[in-house]
């Protein structure tokens, strides 16, 4: 049965560590190498997630933001701005169903705890993959892991949350129809 990631601002979890304190897993700071992913929605700069469920798989939806309503005046440090957009999901928002069957780990960092600009910029775009992450590194030196495993650490920068996963395989890809 599957089981919804509980929104917490922070959580690793590392699969087949029951009971142990989560390793303390390296942010993007650390020099990685990344590249470019070319998925679906490589060219949407502007995804979201409604969820992220974690069993043998870990399954997330992701979706297109769009405009979801008029235009309206915001107020952002005290400074109005007029003729902004509401976005959210809507009828013409594409989805997409992102399976990773057995990964090893993840994690789920919300916008509070986001990248900084400086980070952001080491990442070639906004979905990438490493085959020699530090968090890799440190994965593999895990007894639960058989030496000569290959492993794919992959990040997916939405505009809500961040999104890492490792794995040995890329997930399977499934675009859908918007629930609005």
């Amino acid at each position: 049965m599957l089981e919804p990631y509980d929104g917490k601002l922070s959580r690793t979890v590392l699969r087949g560590e029951e009971g142990r304190k989560p390793l303390a897993l390296p942010g993007t700071e650390d020099q990685m190498t990344f590249e470019i992913w070319k998925t679906p929605f490589s060219e949407v700069s502007g995804l979201g997630r409604n969820f992220v469920l974690w069993a043998d798989n870990v399954v997330i939806e992701l979706f297109e933001y769009k405009k979801s309503g008029p235009p309206e005046d915001i107020e952002v440090n005290k400074v109005k701005i007029e003729g902004s957009w509401p976005v959210g999901l809507t009828k013409e928002s594409r989805v997409w169903k992102l399976v990773f069957s057995n990964p090893i780990a993840f994690r789920v960092r919300n916008e509070s705890q986001y990248l900084t600009h400086s980070e952001r910029d080491t990442l070639p775009g906004p979905y990438c993959f490493s085959r020699n992450s530090e968090w890799l590194k440190e994965i593999k030196s895990e007894p639960l892991i058989n030496e000569g495993t290959e492993l794919i650490h992959i990040i997916l920068v939405l505009w809500d949350d961040l999104i890492e996963i490792v794995t040995e395989d890329f997930p399977s890809i499934e675009e859908m129809k918007p629930t609005v």
